[in-house]
């Protein structure tokens, strides 16, 4: 913990200083084994992992023997994305290395994580049933529902291939049609005789594009009879909505139009949603009236988990042998201003409790105090932020690491004695640039802890020079109370604590008590002249103040203290000082 304090302070002081980061880009595949070999650092510079709190330095290890940086977590870019850990169109992750010696420059590692193609394109159902009337003409249509892939570019896109299954060694009378908007069609290319066969069964087959090539198949049953001979139609095949993700639940979303020539339940239509990206949660927030087409909001979105919705609408009447149409509606979230920023505040001191930081006064001038890193996630305008200090009497400054870390710092010395500062108070405050803004309120306060950095001083009015005249032949017993002295001491707790000692060598003649109370230890003779030396010493950590007053006593009957010259000698040689020594 020390040398991670010690490090963060010597870091923060060079990076301060504008220094622009290294960034280096690293293409990779997804799927690589644990413990590939990501990158090699330059083996003159010692590095080591930095986590700043924004970074993804969990799925790497770094040996700084060899300096290799090393895969250990796995990397599932469709997962990735899944879980927001990066940008679907392009994935990165990002590594933070620190160098391990001065200049202690940052070094970003940009992980470019590369789709393989580690997905097969599937269908929502191992097989499609439909019914067509004999009479169809010869170009007529069957909307097909399209096989989905999840991965990305070249890897995703998917061709289709129509294999007829007849002991007949011939294609039948239908083809695949792939649509200019990507719809998938049945197309009919020959006439249909359901006196001649009354059904046909076909296998699709789908695959991408990627290498080497992934595939799927779904069974095809198409059921050949002469009723309901009108289709529904669509208006609208594909629909693209923008949507305020503060859309109040129940609100009526679009509407599906389309029309039946038939009457009766050949001519009812029915709609349905029959599937949705992403998979796992568009049925949380979507239903469709089977009655009307109405597409109604059920549930709060939330920009931040997920930006774009994807919905297969299926349209088809109620009649016999009914024929299915297909529309696709696309969802896009936008974003409104519902997060509030957020702040990781690293303290490079303990605290006293959350919001209690205890400074020594005496703390240099940028002396750095805690490193933060603020983050919002909303986008735009809605997730910039600004922050700044309020209060805090000038004490906490503010240093700019990047847009979104910085430093909080000491900005001018503290004398607890001279400033009588005991405590103060700042508050951080984070705001975002939207309308209205949100702000985060972070408030603290400091309690100065004082350092022994006050001496004792001596009253200087006290009086000790004295005259004691004894009768003649007399001397003067022991255990007199002479006279008293006192020092006072600006610091506090032991630092304040004053003891009292009378130096030698006169240290067994007198003694003085807690008080300042001076007596005479032996009995004093007459004629006699002492030039008794006085120490206040505290009791302050991790040295100890003092100082020493000088005093005179004399017990000669003739008057040999000439106290106007005393008391300049005293002003002289009174409270001087130094740490656990003595005059």
């Amino acid at each position: 913990m020390t040398l991670y304090l010690f490090f963060l302070f010597i870091f923060s002081n060079v990076f301060c200083k504008n220094q622009e980061q290294p960034r280096i880009y690293i293409r990779v595949d997804e799927e690589l084994p644990l413990s590939t070999i990501l990158f090699t650092t330059n083996n003159t510079i010692t590095y080591r992992l930095f986590d700043t709190g924004r970074n993804h330095n969990s799925f790497v290890r770094y040996d700084a023997l060899n300096g290799h940086l090393l895969l250990a977590r796995s990397l599932d870019r469709e997962y990735l994305c899944s879980q927001h850990a990066c940008s679907c169109t392009q994935c990165q992750l990002t590594i933070e290395l620190i160098e391990w010696q001065i200049p202690y420059r940052l070094l970003q590692l940009v992980l470019n994580i590369d789709d393989i193609n580690d997905h097969v394109p599937t269908f929502s159902s191992k097989n499609y049933q439909f019914n067509l009337m004999e009479n169809v003409p010869i170009g007529y249509e069957i909307s097909l529902e399209q096989a989905n892939d999840a991965d990305l570019s070249e890897n995703s896109r998917i061709n289709y291939e129509l294999k007829y299954l007849h002991e007949k060694n011939n294609d039948g009378p239908f083809e695949i049609v792939t649509k200019i908007n990507g719809g998938l069609a049945l197309k009919v290319i020959k006439e249909i005789d359901r006196e001649e066969q009354d059904h046909y069964e076909y296998e699709l087959i789908a695959f991408d594009n990627g290498q080497p090539k992934r595939q799927s198949s779904t069974k095809l049953y198409i059921k050949i009879d002469d009723m309901n001979d009108n289709s529904v139609v669509l208006a609208e095949t594909h629909i693209r909505l923008n949507i305020s993700e503060n859309t109040p639940v129940g609100t009526e979303l679009s509407r599906i139009h389309a029309t039946d020539k038939d009457i009766g339940l050949n001519g009812k239509i029915h709609y349905s949603i029959s599937n949705g990206l992403p998979s796992s949660s568009w049925m949380d927030y979507f239903r469709i009236s089977d009655s009307t087409g109405v597409l109604t909001l059920v549930s709060p979105f939330d920009y931040e988990s997920e930006q774009s919705y994807r919905l297969t609408v299926q349209v088809r009447d109620l009649g016999e042998n009914s024929l299915a149409n297909f529309a696709t509606i696309d969802i896009f979230i936008i974003d409104e201003n519902d997060n509030s920023p957020q702040a990781f505040v690293t303290f490079v001191e303990s605290l006293v409790n959350d919001s209690v930081i205890s400074i020594h006064e005496n703390t240099p001038i940028g002396h750095i105090l805690a490193h933060v890193s603020i983050s919002d996630q909303d986008a735009g305008l809605n997730g910039e932020m600004s922050y700044r200090i309020e209060h805090g009497h000038d004490l906490i400054g503010i240093r700019t690491i990047d847009q979104k870390s910085f430093l909080l710092t000491i900005e001018r010395l503290i004398d607890r004695e001279n400033n009588n500062l005991q405590s103060d108070n700042f508050t951080l405050i984070i705001n975002d640039h939207g309308k209205p803004s949100k702000i985060l309120r972070l408030e603290y306060k400091i309690i100065i802890t004082d350092e022994n950095d006050s001496p004792p001083l001596f009253n200087q009015s006290i009086n000790c020079n004295i005259q004691i005249n004894p009768s003649e032949n007399k001397s003067i017993d022991n255990n007199q109370l002479l006279f008293q002295v006192h020092a006072t001491d600006l610091d506090i707790g032991d630092n304040g604590l004053i003891s009292y000692s009378i130096l030698p060598p006169y240290n067994n003649s007198f003694v003085i008590n807690t008080q300042g109370q001076v007596f005479n230890s032996e009995i004093l003779n007459q004629s006699t002249y002492y030039h008794l030396r006085i120490m206040a010493i505290d009791h302050g950590k991790p040295s100890r103040l003092n100082s020493t007053h000088h005093c005179y006593i004399s017990t000669s009957t003739t008057n040999i203290v000439d106290n106007s010259i005393e008391n300049d000698t005293i002003s002289l040689l009174n409270n001087s000082f130094v740490n656990d020594k003595q005059y």
